[in-house]
């Protein structure tokens, strides 16, 4: 075995030489790893929409108080305070933030919105800018509203119409309804691809059969008479199960809605993007009175034009003691859309 002389350097120098090459590859490595895209996550430019369905359930500081008042009315007439309230939208908005918060959606539609929760939406994330307006005109009563991330997408067109016989008056009710119904659209361009769409959002009426059937009527001649042929997204609260004729209209599965052929246009022709991933699934209950039962009709829908690729759909069970973030579960879809819409 050789001993370094006393004083001999060379030994020395060579470690160290070595531990300088080893660092220079290490660094190499490091950045070339730090220019590879995360396996776990598609590249942004991949095109992948991450798209919420979410009907909040009206709250706020008014609606809140107005509640309780019936609520100890006609429920409890003993109690003195209403504020620990699971319905309450201050006691279960901290759940509906945790819900986003998980799911990351760029695009959300929102139904039962009053003005007071779009802006503590809007406070809570940033990055959201929306379109929409209220039942009543303006921000009167409830929105629904689309949410989109504005480092994302730019805004192209937008608007709000009402279920009507007149629906560009605000505030209209049509065929029965028990309020104004209304949907709101927007046209989006992707900033990463350059790829343009039409997102509607929709609240159909609870109670008019009828009326469901003409506002999906009117809601398919305003996708049919789009400016542009760009691919149509359509979420929402239907209030109608995966059998009504409403529908099997929107999945192309019926000419019509349950009305005479000849007055309404061609249907839509949309895909149920969960059911796409998930056709045998039973449960799928999306109303649930805050009870978070399953067994119920599947009525929030997220719908999408053939050949879009869906690698996942969610009916999103959250809760946390009790409390529920609404009295309907959210839906999600991460999708892409095809280049171009199917032929009208």
């Amino acid at each position: 075995m050789k001993t370094r002389p006393p004083g001999d350097p060379r030994p020395l120098w060579a470690n160290l030489r070595g531990m300088i090459v080893l660092c220079a590859v290490a660094l190499i490595g490091c950045a070339e790893l730090r220019a590879q895209p995360a396996a776990s996550q598609p590249a942004a430019d991949a095109g992948y929409l991450r798209v919420m369905s979410f009907n909040l359930r009206l709250g706020g500081p008014l609606f809140d108080q107005m509640f309780y008042r019936l609520y100890a009315k006609h429920q409890a007439p003993g109690r003195t305070t209403g504020d620990d309230s699971p319905k309450y939208w201050t006691n279960r908005r901290q759940l509906a933030f945790d819900v986003i918060r998980r799911y990351r959606p760029d695009l959300i539609g929102l139904q039962e919105a009053f003005r007071t929760q779009l802006d503590d939406l809007l406070k809570q994330f940033g990055r959201y800018s929306f379109v929409g307006t209220g039942r009543f005109g303006g921000e009167q009563g409830e929105y629904c509203p689309i949410l989109y991330l504005t480092d994302r997408f730019r805004l192209l067109e937008q608007g709000t119409f009402w279920f009507s016989e007149t629906p560009q008056t605000p505030g209209s009710i049509g065929w029965g309804s028990n309020l104004p119904r209304t949907c709101t659209w927007a046209r989006l361009i992707d900033k990463n691809t350059s790829r343009a769409f039409y997102l509607y959002n929709v609240h159909l009426d609870s109670g008019s059969q009828y009326a469901r059937q003409r506002s999906i009527a009117l809601l398919a001649s305003r996708i049919h008479q789009r400016r542009h042929p760009d691919p149509p997204v359509l979420t929402g609260d239907f209030n109608a199960g995966e059998n009504n004729p409403v529908i099997l209209y929107v999945k192309g599965l019926r000419t019509d809605p349950g009305l005479e052929p000849q007055a309404v246009p061609p249907p839509p022709r949309l895909i149920d993007t969960f059911r796409l991933l998930h056709p045998h699934a039973t449960n799928v209950g999306t109303y649930h009175a805050f009870k978070g039962t399953t067994t119920g009709a599947k009525i929030d829908y997220i719908f999408a034009p053939p050949r879009t690729d869906v690698p996942e759909a969610a009916i999103i069970h959250a809760s946390h003691n009790g409390v529920h973030p609404s009295d309907h579960f959210p839906v999600f879809a991460r999708l892409r859309l095809p280049a171009k819409a199917p032929s009208r």
